[in-house]
């Protein structure tokens, strides 16, 4: 009955939230689920100088990383600066299997991409997480992934809506051990791994 009982978790209850329009937020119970080699699709957005142009080589930089896809046209900038630089609008990375690029990669790569102001605003990454509003605050999240490889837990934050996790350009950051920190922290998110329900 325990397994049956699983089952149902893992496979009917996503699929009837996403039927029915419902936002899911994964139970830690599902953490463990995640294979290394599966595929996911996080949304991301990223930090640059600014410039029309680093549009264009942020673009040209994703195109070689192995791996992934992506929509160009969706990456624009939004009106939200920080540091010095803008940020892109949230948009989609399909890493098409796991145990060969992970988000680490893909940080990696923008982090050396040859934008416009590069020495005052490093370009760099950060998955965003959809959350459960209220479940975390600043210091719960960077409580949480302080001891996880590949991310700058202290320029990570909390939104409205959403978790920002800064992953660093050293190229070591999983997809798969941020969600476990978020989940072992217990906070309710959409995990971009075994979450569906805002998914095509």
């Amino acid at each position: 009955m325990m397994y049956l009982h699983r089952l149902f978790l893992a496979i009917a209850m996503p699929a009837i939230l996403s039927w029915t329009g419902c936002v899911l937020f994964t139970p830690s119970l599902l953490a463990g689920g995640a294979k290394p080699g599966k595929g996911a699709r996080p949304k991301v957005a990223m930090l640059a100088g600014g410039a029309d142009n680093d549009l264009k080589v942020l673009r040209e930089t994703l195109q070689k990383v192995p791996g992934i896809k992506f929509k160009a046209d969706d990456l624009k900038y939004a009106d939200f600066g920080r540091d010095g630089g803008l940020y892109t609008s949230f948009f989609e990375i399909e890493l098409m299997d796991r145990s060969k690029t992970d988000i680490g990669a893909v940080a990696k790569a923008v982090a050396a991409a040859n934008t416009s102001k590069k020495e005052r605003c490093p370009p760099a990454l950060w998955v965003i997480v959809r959350y459960r509003p209220d479940s975390a605050n600043n210091e719960k999240l960077r409580a949480a992934l302080a001891k996880v490889k590949g991310v700058l837990a202290a320029k990570s934050w909390a939104g409205d809506q959403n978790l920002w996790v800064h992953v660093d350009g050293s190229g070591h950051g999983k997809l798969a051990e941020i969600t476990r920190a978020l989940h072992d922290a217990r906070i309710p998110i959409r995990d971009p791994i075994l979450d569906t329900a805002d998914q095509p």
